[in-house]
């Protein structure tokens, strides 16, 4: 079984499960991030030292959940006057999956952003919002 992690903002809790759902019935075992991450942290009452230390195992916890998947598939969804918006958090898992050699989906198209270059550069395939291509590269 192949597996895959689902990378993206939180803002996108509720696509992120909904992409979960259509992977696991293409057969792919799916590793989420930390959805749970917003409701169990209220990083304005903490101090940027804590907020550091909770954010840097969220971060890790991530990374060791790429490390054992095939691929990556990028939940890059509009948010707000963004299309296809890829943040910071999720550019730098997708370094990390490029660094191991890693397959790298972009569910929906590169986004024109300040890092579309270097987004590029990671030679993400786009999937246009159709999982059905997956096959063809997995």
């Amino acid at each position: 079984m192949k597996k895959i992690t689902i990378c993206g903002s939180m803002i996108f809790v509720k696509e992120i499960q909904n992409l979960e759902i259509m992977l696991n019935k293409l057969g792919f075992k799916v590793y989420l991030p930390t959805i749970k991450e917003g409701n169990l942290v209220d990083y304005s009452k903490l101090c940027i030292n804590e907020q550091i230390d909770i954010k840097n195992k969220f971060i890790d916890l991530h990374l060791s959940k790429i490390k054992k998947s095939d691929a990556i598939i990028v939940a890059n969804y509009n948010k707000k006057n963004k299309k296809n918006c890829i943040g910071s958090n999720t550019f730098l898992e997708m370094g990390f999956a490029y660094a191991f050699n890693k397959k790298i989906f972009l569910l929906n198209d590169v986004p024109i952003q300040s890092n579309s270059l270097e987004i590029q550069g990671l030679k993400p395939i786009c999937l246009y919002g159709n999982l059905d291509y997956l096959e063809t590269y997995l």
